[in-house]
Formats: C-alpha cells, structure tokens, sequence
C-alpha cells in the first residue's frame, strides 16, 4: 500500500498544484469583475445589485471551503501551503462592494416609504 501510494504521490501533488492554479485564476476573475462592470456601474438597480453579491458571496464562501481542504492536501504532502491571499482579497472586495449596495438599496428603501 506504501509503494502504491508513493508512485501516485507525484501525479497528485502535480493535480493538486493544477487545482490551486485554477481556483487563485477563479478568484482574480472575480476580483477583476467586482472591480469593473456592473458592480461598479451607479445606474444599477441596487436590489438587483444585493441578489448578485450575495451569490458572488456564496460562492466565494465555497471557494474557501476548497482552499481549506487544498491547505490540508498540502501539509499532507508536506508541500508549501499556500496562503490564498487572492481568496482574501476577493472576500474582502466582495464585501465592501456589497455593504456599498447594500446602503444605497436601504437608503432608497427608506426614502420610498
């Protein structure tokens, strides 16, 4: 069993390496489309603007999830852990856009009524 997996171990790490590669790609497209487009446009309707993030949020709280596992994968195999910081940097974009949104869709909740 040793051997089986000592002859895998190098196609795993390669796999894993991929993986992370994908998700920190993953994760500056989505920093880079927070940064530009309709999140940043004004004449966007801010309900709709709230829904949006709010998935841009959900999925980056899955991103998170994966990375807590690649990080574990890592120290399995005794690699240099990656620290993620794009997934923190997109989390916390993500979230300034979204409490932004979130003001301007309450402020005209409030101003409506």
């Amino acid at each position: 069993a040793h051997s089986f997996v000592e002859e895998r171990k190098q196609s795993m790490m390669t796999a894993l390496d991929d993986e992370i590669t994908a998700t920190n790609d993953e994760l500056l497209a989505i920093l880079g489309n927070l940064h530009s487009g309709v999140h940043v446009e004004p004449r966007n309707d801010p309900g709709k603007m709230v829904a949006e993030l709010e998935n841009v949020q959900a999925s980056i709280a899955e991103i998170s999830e994966k990375t807590a596992q690649f990080q574990s994968y890592q120290m399995s195999f005794g690699m240099n852990v990656d620290d993620f910081s794009n997934l923190s940097m997109t989390d916390k974009e993500c979230r300034a856009r979204a409490a932004v949104w979130r003001t301007l869709y309450d402020f005209q909740a409030s101003v409506a009524t």
